[in-house]
């Protein structure tokens, strides 16, 4: 910034939330939002299991993640001691170690494993953390922990919490945001404050946050249909075979 150089980013304390899946379980159940039950320890999990309040399978995941690395659904107790292991193993092996390391003992979670409709947000702010709009949509295809095919949707329920979740984080920009949807409730699963792999179906719904950034930036005034998706886009990301 001293050299003229804006960084859109949002407050270090956004970034850890969104960062630590520990630390984004307590801020969702902190400030109402429904999100699956999560547990740092194996055997807190079989506690919650013994109890009737968890039940499998469950999911077991790093902390820290990105990518569905480490990732493994259990459905027993041998398999859940195991995968814990194998999840422990692909921290280590990866560049996931590094953030770990910050509370290595608990950086494995256990988390309820929730069926319903999977979607994913774009939840944009300004650069004053002002709420913009939300994107919503609809996935279709997954791949490595990405989007690969997706419909932009008009849904009410998910446009309210887009604006209820912008109104208590405060982000910059884009914030990225898993969400599932059954009978009951929407589940707020992780966050990412940043651009996701999500994020090209909202620009290929008409959508241009870049360009509204750089006009922000500028000091020019962003019409609201520069951040107005169509509804009923169904995109798919492609794989070219290039010679080199």
């Amino acid at each position: 910034e001293c050299i003229g150089t804006k960084l859109i980013v949002s407050d270090e304390n956004v970034i850890d939330i969104c960062n630590d899946k520990w630390k984004t379980f307590q801020f969702l159940r902190l400030n109402g939002f429904s999100t699956p039950r999560t547990f740092l320890s194996v055997n807190e999990a079989l506690l919650s299991i013994e109890e009737g309040e968890l039940s499998y399978p469950v999911v077991v995941k790093p902390r820290w993640g990105m990518g569905s690395i480490g990732v493994y659904i259990a459905d027993t107790v041998d398999e859940l001691r195991v995968l814990y292991q194998k999840s422990q193993n692909a921290i280590n092996n990866s560049y996931l170690k590094f953030e770990s390391k910050l509370d290595y003992e608990h950086s494995i979670l256990i988390q309820e494993f929730l069926q319903g409709s999977e979607y994913g947000l774009d939840i944009i702010n300004n650069l004053d953390g002002k709420y913009m709009n939300t994107i919503a949509k609809k996935k279709y295809a997954m791949r490595s922990g990405e989007t690969d095919c997706a419909e932009t949707v008009n849904n009410p329920l998910l446009k309210n919490l887009g604006m209820q979740l912008s109104s208590k984080l405060k982000h910059i920009g884009n914030l990225d945001v898993d969400v599932f949807v059954n009978d009951e409730n929407c589940y707020i699963l992780e966050m990412n404050a940043r651009f996701g792999g999500g994020y090209p179906f909202s620009h290929m719904a008409g959508v241009n946050l870049p360009k509204a950034i750089i006009n922000w930036v500028n000091g020019v005034v962003v019409s609201s249909d520069l951040l107005q998706e169509k509804w009923g886009i169904v995109s798919h990301k492609d794989i070219v075979i290039v010679e080199i």
